[in-house]
């Protein structure tokens, strides 16, 4: 990052630490002085979950058939700009989390309105994904995120092994591994959840009603019957360009951040070049 301002632009298109999609300035902006400032930053920004693995569960469901686990995120990466640029390398998403429930609250809820999680812990197996837009970032991510370790072996109950045998194209109850979608519950439902209301309300009727999440899609492997089988992975990280959009609408004179396109390119140039080490946390 060019500086602790932290801005998304064409010359600088930043990704920020999964915990710190907010600075503790813009979270502790919307507390009331003196008590209420001091219990916001002991919750929030004090009390939050740093550096520490976390997990999320899922479930695997089909017509007749269910199981389920959880899978661990233990590794993160470090930056070469940290508290300098007001950007820790905290990869656990708990305080961005936490600040968008408060967030939630102070901006978009009503008094008295309760908080409703509409986000699903299911897998869902698709043929495709319906209001989803895809930046395929290839196969960048699967050494961050080793998704062939806790899906393999899983899907041999799930599907059948005469799914996947002695079946011809277009036949009846076969399977195209190709048209499988895994679709990942989101580890990061709080901050997609108030990105996503931030920006729809920054929008007009029409756009804001066609508004699609963006699944990041990666490749997966499964073992189905004894085999591997190559599918695909869908990985809710709308917040990542939601925060790219977010700095769109502030353009003025001039386009002064990269288009999504252009955002998709620089992610997965970054994840396919850096050298930095795995750290366990």
């Amino acid at each position: 990052m060019k500086d602790s301002n932290r801005e998304l632009t064409y010359e600088n298109p930043v990704y920020k630490p999964a915990g710190e999609q907010f600075n503790e300035k813009q979270i502790l902006i919307r507390s009331t002085p003196g008590e209420g400032n001091e219990k916001m930053k002991e919750s929030i920004v004090d009390g939050a979950i740093s550096k520490k693995a976390y997990s999320t569960e899922y479930a695997v469901s089909t017509k007749g058939a269910a199981e389920g686990d959880s899978v661990v995120i233990a590794k993160y990466a470090t930056n070469d700009c940290g508290e300098k640029c007001n950007n820790l390398d905290n990869s656990n998403p708990d305080k961005s989390n936490k600040a968008s429930q408060m967030f939630n609250r102070v901006y978009y809820s009503y008094p008295g309105q309760k908080d409703k999680d509409v986000v699903s812990g299911d897998i869902s197996i698709e043929g495709e994904c319906d209001n989803v837009l895809p930046a395929n970032i290839d196969s960048a991510i699967p050494g961050c995120f080793s998704t062939g370790q806790f899906l393999l072996g899983l899907f041999g109950s799930v599907f059948p092994s005469s799914d996947w045998t002695n079946c011809g194209e277009g036949e009846e109850g076969c399977v195209n591994a190709e048209d499988i979608v895994l679709k990942i519950s989101p580890m990061f439902k709080d901050t997609n959840r108030f990105t996503n209301t931030r920006n729809k309300t920054a929008m007009d009727p029409v756009s804001s009603s066609t508004y699609k999440s963006v699944y990041i899609m990666t490749p997966c492997r499964i073992n189905v019957a004894g085999k591997p089988v190559n599918v695909k992975c869908a990985w809710d990280m709308s917040y990542i360009f939601e925060e790219r959009q977010t700095a769109e609408f502030d353009d003025v004179g001039g386009s002064d951040t990269p288009t999504h396109e252009e955002y998709v390119e620089f992610l997965k140039k970054e994840s396919s070049t850096r050298q930095d080490p795995l750290l366990s946390m």
